[in-house]
């Protein structure tokens, strides 16, 4: 557990995203490690609790909610504008 609190972002780290309009309700229940270019998470998302964002190919775009349905994790995840990501629910996904 201490290598991996090591290799995440800090709360300190966190809250400049918040100061960037980036939503996060509960600093303590969002985990991001260091390799994720936090320039890539876009103002206007949320990242609500129970997240895990990893890779430095990660983006989330304006108006993402992350988390919204449930725990996630994301790795070198493309999250578009205004995508919700969590319990899919009645979801059709394609190859493209």
């Amino acid at each position: 557990m201490q290598e991996e609190s090591l290799n995440s972002f800090s709360q300190k780290d966190l809250r400049n995203l918040l100061e960037r309009g980036v939503h996060i309700p509960d600093l303590n229940l969002v985990h991001i490690t260091r390799d994720v270019k936090l320039e890539n998470i876009a103002p206007g998302c949320t990242i609500y609790p129970f997240v895990r964002i990893t890779g430095s190919k990660t983006q989330i775009h304006s108006g993402a909610r992350i988390g919204a349905r449930g725990p996630v994790i994301l790795e070198n995840s493309l999250i578009g504008e205004n995508a919700v990501i969590g319990d899919l629910g009645q979801v059709t996904l394609i190859d493209t």
